[in-house]
């Protein structure tokens, strides 16, 4: 897909060709509006540290989920394909099936170390996206007074992911983080208390400073970049709107519309989308660019597979049938 050699043209992104990558990262915020991220064109500054990657990040600039309910949704991102396929319809009542294909029992056949932490307990081993982790640490479940509604503050998750990060930095590894301070109720800390009007906006901006943190680590690891990194989220927020204080019932763009970036090895320039994706996309694009076949039965895409030498010239055709503006680059 991406080409090699000392001759050949680099990919169209930008980054190398992609043969053996030894450090894979998937960040999934929870309950994250795409329009209130700031590298998304929102007024505050809300994301600084995801505005950074984004500047040299293969940017999806209309990203849907599959449905407004976090494990469902994460089982879509996970396997590649949509909740009717996979099975799982709802939180806490259902499990991802035994035989599901996930991106994690993927990357661990080939080779690679396998850590997910998350910060729900609706996303608690007992629901089965595990599956293929050497690592999953959904330990705060069992230790919260309350289980039912357990959750794990972001920079407790960020702590624990830079200890496994640290200590695994020399190996081929996937690293799985799911943030969930944005979901409700919104109670950010200091100093993002402050800084923003909105409890919902500080939320965010907590999360993406904790993001920051991570980022900051794989530099100084030296690995940041050769690493892919991809930041999405499982869905947004109605925030009111039409009458939905929260999400799970709506499928409005508020609820469903969530940001999607693909930071590739050893890219330095930005690239936009406009084609619309999925978080179904998520795992058949980074088994793409790790050079891993994609098994049959995945409905995700590739996006990369815009990117092609006449995809570049408004009105070209990409050969598909699909619009050849689809994807330019652009100066932040």
């Amino acid at each position: 897909m991406l080409p090699a050699g000392d001759d050949a043209p680099s990919d169209p992104a930008g980054g190398k060709p992609s043969n053996d990558i030894e450090t894979i990262v998937l960040i999934s915020i929870d309950t994250i509006r795409a329009d209130r991220m700031s590298c998304s064109g929102y007024q505050h500054r809300t994301t600084p540290s995801i505005d950074e990657l984004a500047a040299s990040s293969l940017f999806i600039q209309e990203s849907f989920s599959t449905i407004p309910l976090t494990l469902p949704a994460h089982s879509s991102m996970m396997t590649g394909q949509v909740p009717p396929t996979h099975g799982v319809h709802d939180n806490l009542g259902m499990r991802l099936p035994d035989e599901a294909l996930t991106l994690a029992e993927i990357l661990q056949r080939n080779g690679y170390a396998t850590y997910g932490i998350v910060s729900t307990v609706v996303l608690d081993s007992k629901f089965a996206l595990d599956q293929g982790f050497d690592v999953y640490d959904d330990s705060f479940v069992d230790e919260a007074e309350n289980s039912a509604v357990a959750q794990r503050l972001d920079d407790d998750t960020t702590d624990n992911a830079i200890s496994w990060l640290s200590a695994n930095s020399d190996k081929k590894k996937f690293m799985f983080l799911h943030y969930y301070d944005p979901h409700g109720p919104y109670v950010p800390p200091a100093p993002f208390s402050e800084q923003f009007r909105d409890p919902y906006d500080a939320e965010i901006a907590f999360t993406d400073h904790c993001i920051g943190k991570v980022l900051d680590r794989l530099k100084s690891l030296e690995l940041y970049e050769d690493a892919l990194i991809i930041i999405t989220g499982d869905h947004g927020e109605m925030l009111g709107e039409h009458d939905e204080a929260t999400h799970s019932f709506c499928v409005y763009q508020s609820a469903i519309r969530v940001p999607m970036m693909f930071k590739l090895p050893g890219q330095a320039h930005p690239v936009k989308v406009t084609e619309p994706c999925s978080i179904i996309d998520v795992t058949p694009t980074t088994l793409a660019v790790a050079g891993i076949a994609i098994p049959e039965g995945m409905q995700g895409t590739n996006p990369l597979e815009l990117m092609q030498a006449d995809a570049f010239e408004a009105g070209s055709s990409t050969g598909d049938g699909r619009s050849g503006a689809c994807a330019t680059y652009a100066e932040w």
